[in-house]
């Protein structure tokens, strides 16, 4: 059962540890295991500490009602078909007869497969007990489906491991006063600094989130590409996706997802999550522009802010931010898979109500980040997206709308109509 705190009659605070998601994990030592995808050749030195050779599953969770039971877990790879062909039965069942799966069926989608399986009748108990042939059998704890705890809110969502706890906060700060968001949902991949209790007990104190979730999610994250170009073994955000989606965000009105050094700016200072629900799609992607900090900050890096960081970055991506997006979950159809950088199969349209101009204010993140960034030299007043790379300006026809926009940022302690907010970013 996943633990809720009620702080008032309209407000709840849910934090979920590690034991209390239905895990299916191999043993480190299991004859068989996931093999990894990329060539030997091209794995960099730290590649098999990185990699996720033993989950089978993050989590199992009751979907609809409780003959229907989902199971997400990375990419089985190798290990495909001892799922494909197991077997699963109910445990401690009642007097009148032990219910037996009608539907077994595994999904594949890009980085992360999906168990569904869905009985004759509800189950009684949570216990189940699969057979996965040489992979051995394993029993697990359905948890409950959490879908109404966020039902009808604004949900803004992340997975974040190495960044500050006052990050966060400023970021569900931003989040609540700029766009309208009244519920968050963090993942912690094991992070370094703090405790769920602690993250949880920061995020209290952001006035108007009438529900916050945290999800401590345990899982390795995976080996990047690198320098390699190959993207094939980080398992770990998309399956968070895909549990989100399923197990929490379903009902949600509207969901929000950026990462936490990332404050997005509207033209008018409109709501993303008001442009998703007035469009016909119920989508809307956007894209962004790198800001990266000083070394004169560095000295006091466990002081830094978003404000602090005011320049234009020399990054991966060519002074640009990959994009993120903001989605009505109920419009989204099954085969439309959330992904890092947008919902597959969903296209935005513009509409004349909808042409604004988006501005992602990205900056390093300043403790234990293995990103080095290195600062630009161009300033953030000066700027503007006509100046930008022709990677950025070519990247979609989205962003083309955006050449215009110019960045501003001032170290004041003025944003978004509330005076007393740390970080001011604003667009002209």
């Amino acid at each position: 059962m996943t633990k809720q705190n009620t702080i008032s009659a309209d407000r709840i605070i849910t934090a979920v540890e590690p034991q209390e998601l239905g895990q299916l994990v191999l043993s480190s030592d299991a004859a068989l295991l996931r093999t990894p995808p990329r060539p030997k050749p091209l794995r960099q030195e730290s590649y098999d500490e990185e990699f996720d050779f033993c989950t089978l599953f993050y989590d199992a969770f009751f979907m609809a009602d409780c003959s229907h039971v989902r199971l997400v877990g990375p990419s089985l790879l190798n290990l495909k078909g001892h799922i494909e062909n197991g077997s699963v039965r109910a445990l401690g069942q009642g007097a009148d007869g032990r219910p037996e799966p009608v539907t077994f069926k595994l999904t594949s989608l890009q980085k992360t497969d999906q168990l569904d399986v869905v009985f004759d009748k509800p189950l009684e108990t949570a216990e189940l007990e699969f057979d996965f042939g040489a992979l051995g059998k394993h029993r697990v704890t359905v948890n409950e489906n959490n879908n109404d705890i966020l039902a009808g809110h604004r949900v803004v969502f992340t997975m974040f491991k190495y960044e500050p706890l006052p990050w966060l906060v400023d970021w569900a700060d931003f989040n609540v006063k700029y766009h309208g968001a009244d519920a968050l949902l963090v993942y912690h991949n094991n992070s370094v600094h703090y405790s769920t209790a602690e993250i949880s007990e920061a995020l209290a104190a952001v006035e108007g989130l009438k529900r916050i979730i945290v999800v401590h999610w345990p899982f390795k994250y995976g080996p990047g590409a690198d320098g390699t170009g190959h993207w094939d073994s980080t398992f770990c955000q998309l399956g968070m996706f895909a549990q989100a989606r399923a197990r929490y965000l379903a009902k949600a009105k509207s969901v929000l997802n950026t990462d936490i050094d990332e404050l997005v700016i509207t033209e008018g200072h409109k709501s993303l999550f008001e442009m998703a629900e007035q469009s016909t799609e119920g989508y809307v992607p956007f894209g962004g522009v790198a800001i990266a900090g000083e070394e004169t900050v560095a000295d006091a890096s466990e002081h830094r802010r978003h404000k602090d960081f005011t320049r234009r970055g020399d990054t991966p991506f060519g002074g640009a931010v990959g994009r993120k997006w903001v989605a009505v979950p109920h419009l989204c159809q099954p085969e439309n898979q959330w992904v890092v950088h947008g919902v597959k199969g969903m296209v935005f349209t513009r509409h004349c109500q909808l042409r604004q101009r988006f501005v992602i204010l990205w900056a390093s993140a300043p403790i234990g980040s293995p990103a080095q960034i290195v600062a630009g030299k161009t300033p953030v007043n000066s700027l503007s997206w006509k100046k930008l790379t022709p990677k950025l300006a070519g990247n979609s026809g989205f962003l083309s709308m955006c050449k215009n926009a110019q960045i501003i940022v001032q170290n004041i302690s003025v944003t978004c109509d509330c005076a007393d907010y740390r970080v001011s970013l604003l667009v002209n």
